[in-house]
């Protein structure tokens, strides 16, 4: 959010436990922005963009699994957040796999974690693909 005051009242942690923060959406800029916003936060040790959600509003939204459908945006926002981490916390994406297509699945893998390209240092893969309603 852009509210300082809100970020302040509701998005607490609890002493000094390390902390996970998981974005969602598929707008680069506010995603750069909030992972700039985490990175100044000393209990964040990774922000993880989640391509995972199958929700209906995920896919109304193309956020979250959609997004998979969309490789060169989502490594876009992978490449930006890993900027705006400035090393300060782990730049990390979950995603789910393509349907019937276990090389597609492979092949962002490794475009997401490559170094001269996204350069996710944590990436998560649910073993599940979309609902064959919702199929990315």
């Amino acid at each position: 959010t852009k509210s300082y005051l809100y970020r302040k009242e509701m998005i607490q942690f609890h002493d000094n436990d390390p902390t996970v923060a998981q974005l969602g959406g598929r707008d680069r800029t506010n995603i750069i922005h909030a992972a700039k916003l985490l990175a100044q936060v000393d209990q964040v040790k990774a922000v993880e963009l989640n391509c995972g959600c199958p929700m209906r509003c995920a896919r109304k939204g193309r956020y979250g699994a959609f997004l998979l459908n969309e490789p060169d945006l989502l490594c876009s926002i992978v490449q930006g957040m890993r900027s705006a981490l400035h090393g300060k916390a782990l730049c990390a994406v979950k995603i789910r796999i393509y349907k019937n297509d276990p090389l597609r699945t492979l092949n962002l893998c490794r475009r997401l974690t490559s170094p001269q390209e996204c350069g996710a240092q944590i990436l998560t893969v649910h073993g599940r693909s979309v609902c064959k309603e919702h199929d990315a």
